[in-house]
């Protein structure tokens, strides 16, 4: 676990005394992310996340940690790869996601600077392993911003990367999150729709809808009660992860198409507003 040093949790302002203390965060960060050559230990982890908080205007931290020319990703990387237990994520994930995860950067003209770091973040070796399986576990310590942030992370990350929507760890947070009542009902009720955590009780009704009763009495034309995914490579049950433009599998696959029934009796999407958005998208 991460050793508290001096000076921990505060800004560099109040940790290391005044504008002075500002200028140095700025300048240890500046040179880790430049010099993609300097070494970076634990030591490292208390600089560059006050230098993440000494910028005012946090699109221009997006900015230096998205720019190719920088070496922002691997500085994130290395940074997260100094957590070894649920503490940590309160003292490194925490002060990195509250950096990125703000009013300012999203808006519009910032929204892809903040989607790269996010992937970023996301695709960090053993991040989401480790907080759906010891974070989860201990979830209960955690403060009320972190689990918000976190949760916040997921919903983002599930939204701008396919992986992440059909990750079964991004599931196991978000039902660990919906059974502890921890956070926001409408945030963990948004990531839980997005993942489509209740999707398999809605396609197994469907089946059963099927073997309950063989003839297509409740389809009409050129509709089909079993449920999307698998037919073909471009045939996934989530919408947000089908491709606009047609693959070759899909383009020759001579079986029936999936319709979505007014009725909503071959539905298999229990969230009402995730089943309207797949209806009409």
């Amino acid at each position: 676990m991460y050793t508290r040093r001096s000076g921990w949790g505060r800004s560099g302002r109040e940790g290391r005394g005044g504008r002075g203390g500002h200028q140095h965060s700025r300048r240890m960060f500046n040179k880790l992310v430049k010099d993609g050559n300097a070494s970076f230990d634990l030591r490292d982890v208390q600089p560059f996340l006050e230098g993440m908080s000494s910028f005012d205007s946090k699109p221009e931290l997006l900015t230096i940690l998205s720019d190719n020319r920088n070496h922002g990703a691997l500085r994130l990387h290395d940074c997260l790869s100094m957590i070894s237990g649920p503490r940590c994520v309160e003292n490194i994930l925490t002060p990195i996601l509250s950096n990125i995860l703000v009013k300012e950067t999203a808006r519009p003209l910032h929204k892809a600077r903040r989607n790269m770091v996010i992937n970023v973040i996301y695709s960090t070796p053993g991040l989401m392993e480790f907080l759906a399986s010891e974070w989860t576990d201990d979830l209960e310590r955690s403060t009320g911003d972190t689990i918000r942030l976190v949760c916040e992370f997921l919903v983002e990350s599930s939204l701008s990367i396919v992986d992440a929507r059909s990750s079964n760890e991004v599931k196991t947070i978000a039902e660990r999150l919906r059974t502890t009542k921890l956070c926001d009902d409408d945030l963990v009720h948004r990531l839980c729709a997005i993942v489509q955590l209740d999707k398999e009780v809605g396609a197994t009704q469907a089946l059963a809808a099927i073997e309950k009763d063989q003839a297509p009495t409740v389809a009409c034309w050129g509709s089909d009660l079993r449920p999307p995914g698998g037919r073909h490579d471009n045939d996934h049950s989530n919408f947000r992860d089908i491709s606009l433009v047609p693959t070759q599998d899909e383009l020759s696959y001579r079986g029936r198409s999936w319709l979505p029934l007014a009725s909503g009796e071959n539905a298999f999407i229990s969230d009402p507003e995730q089943r309207l958005l797949d209806k009409n998208f």
